[in-house]
């Protein structure tokens, strides 16, 4: 169980939540998420991160876990990103 709340919304451009409350996650614990995409010289560029601490119970768990789990949520988010080319 977890609360999410968006703290930056500048659509198209960016968007970033966190955790509220207490969530009652297994490997991760108060964690931040973002999505940003900015200008380049050839395109745009889009950068997709997270920020998390470990669990407070099961600690060893968010260490051992912790960085493959986060890498799959980036991943997940990275598969919903529609590129179009103009």
């Amino acid at each position: 169980f977890l609360d999410e709340v968006v703290t930056k919304r500048k659509p198209p451009y960016a968007k970033e939540w966190q955790t509220g409350g207490d969530p009652q996650l297994i490997v991760v614990g108060q964690y931040s998420m973002g999505i940003n995409i900015s200008a380049e010289a050839n395109g745009s560029k889009l950068t997709v991160f997270i920020n998390y601490d470990y669990p407070k119970n099961n600690v060893w768990l968010g260490k051992l876990l912790g960085k493959i789990y986060a890498k799959w949520c980036v991943g997940q988010m990275m598969k919903g990103v529609k590129i179009s080319e103009t």
